[in-house]
């Protein structure tokens, strides 16, 4: 008979994520899959500390060319009596 230490530690082992089998993507999805992660880190990117202003980007035949980012400052101005 094993021990516990062992018995739990073979359980873990057939529970753990790394011997799930995962589908096999081709490369084509692999790309693609590595695009959109880079897009979205990007435009993560682009949005960090924004407050005030746009996040523009450009499509040109299906795909991404350019993320563009306009700041904006709000001014405030004290009201005068009056």
């Amino acid at each position: 008979m094993k021990p516990a230490s062992a018995s739990n530690e073979a359980s873990r082992n057939a529970n753990s994520s790394d011997n799930q089998v995962q589908p096999k993507l081709s490369d084509d999805q692999a790309a693609s899959s590595e695009v959109e992660n880079v897009l979205r880190r990007d435009i993560a990117i682009a949005l960090k500390g924004l407050q005030f202003g746009e996040i523009t980007i450009t499509v040109r035949a299906g795909r991404v060319v350019q993320i563009e980012r306009i700041a904006r400052s709000k001014l405030l101005v004290p009201k005068q009596n009056g």
